[in-house]
């Protein structure tokens, strides 16, 4: 039999040991979902792989930016070049941007930790974050997507 959780809904798991399982009416914690940040946590612990939204900063829109406006400025010169320059080509960024990052690299086991990731900007370039924290939206830091 399922669980539920506090909507009602059903959850994966059951009296004999499945993910949240309870030992006498309390949750034990040895037993939380692998992906959960803990005890107490709102947040799952971030791992390699993941997809979070990261939001950028006035700092990195304006880098973003400038190296597509140079890369736009020279086009004719990179192409006669034929080197195999990158031209950093997209749509404008913006401060506050949410845009997807794929984590790279973990500082640590916790809901909190540090990570750094390639952001997949709106165009052909990706942006290197480090040490980034989650957050709830502000620019610097990633969120979680909603699970729809």
């Amino acid at each position: 039999m399922d669980d539920q959780d506090n909507t009602g809904a059903s959850v994966a798991g059951n009296s004999q040991g499945g993910v949240g399982a309870q030992q006498g009416g309390q949750q034990d914690p040895q037993r939380l979902d692998p992906r959960s940040g803990g005890v107490g946590s709102e947040y799952p612990i971030p791992s390699i792989g993941r997809i979070v939204h990261y939001h950028l900063t006035a700092e990195q829109a304006e880098a973003i930016n400038r190296r597509r406006e140079h890369s736009d400025n020279h086009r004719s010169m990179h192409a006669a070049a034929a080197n195999g320059t990158i031209i950093h080509v997209g749509n404008k960024a913006a401060e506050g941007d949410t845009v997807p990052m794929l984590i790279v690299k973990t500082w640590g086991h916790n809901a909190d930790s540090a990570v750094n990731g390639q952001a997949f900007l709106d165009g052909n370039d990706t942006l290197w974050v480090t040490s980034t924290h989650v957050g709830e939206g502000d620019p610097g830091t990633y969120s979680w997507p909603s699970r729809q």
